[in-house]
């Protein structure tokens, strides 16, 4: 990882770290796929491509324009446009998509992709990985509200071995686990609960946050079910699980070895 524009949260991967990415990319898929139809055989899997221009009124209010990037309009009449932060509105609307569809798809139904997102993050050392631009690998699964099943518990126990055997964290053992699932400091307004893994970061001497775990319940709609006894509407929950990959990377190469 090089800051060869010398500006501080953009930097250049080399190559063994973009083939080490597309393997953890492969790898976390994988592993998420396997857990929930371990889970339940009736997920559904669709991965998209959203684009990273979005609309302004598609940014969730966590996010204010002084956290983002915004388009400058050259003409009165064109799209008011920003960089993303995050992938999450263009999964939903594409997952609305499929549900409203002639011949559509039924929960439970995880849709996920890995592109770019960015946001104004204030200028810090590189190796708290503040960037501007940075990877994300997002998986929105959305279920009934009446499901039993703990999804994310499940998902997170998993996830904390594959990442364990993907960074190769140090620590001493005296002074705690290398990488543990905690309570976040910040639940978003959307979230009823939100769960991360962190990891001890020895270069910068502190916890490291790499993935997190939110139970949202801000998805457009409902779905309703034909069943013999007719029609029966059921609100919606997501089990989003974010994954920061430069963390990743990050992490592997400047602690794994």
């Amino acid at each position: 990882m090089h800051n060869v524009h010398d500006i501080n949260g953009l930097v250049f991967w080399t190559e063994p770290e973009i083939m080490f990415r597309r393997h953890v990319e492969e790898q976390i898929v994988r592993r998420m796929q396997n857990i929930l139809w371990h889970e339940n055989q009736a997920w559904c899997f669709e991965q998209t491509e959203g684009s990273v221009l979005i609309p302004h009124g598609l940014v969730s209010p966590e996010y204010a324009d002084k956290d983002i990037f915004v388009q400058q309009k050259i003409d009165p009449n064109d799209h008011d446009l920003v960089l993303r932060p995050e992938t999450t509105s263009s999964s939903y609307a594409y997952a609305r998509g499929l549900f409203d569809s002639q011949y559509p798809h039924k929960p439970p139904l995880c849709v996920w992709q890995i592109g770019k997102s960015f946001r104004r993050e204030q200028d810090q050392p590189t190796k708290f990985m503040r960037l501007k631009e940075f990877w994300q690998l997002e998986f929105q699964c959305i279920y009934t509200d009446d499901t039993k099943n703990d999804y994310r518990s499940v998902v997170l126990e998993s996830l904390v071995e594959l990442l364990r055997v993907l960074m190769v964290p140090e620590r001493d053992p005296m002074s705690g686990p290398a990488i543990e699932i905690v309570p976040s400091d910040r639940v978003p307004s959307y979230a009823t609960s939100t769960l991360d893994i962190e990891v001890w970061d020895r270069w910068a001497e502190r916890e490291m946050e790499v993935c997190s775990a939110s139970i949202r319940t801000d998805f457009p709609g409902t779905y309703t079910f034909d069943t013999k006894k007719g029609p029966v509407e059921k609100k919606l929950l997501v089990l989003e699980i974010a994954l920061g990959l430069d963390r990743i990377v990050y992490q592997r190469f400047k602690n794994g070895g």
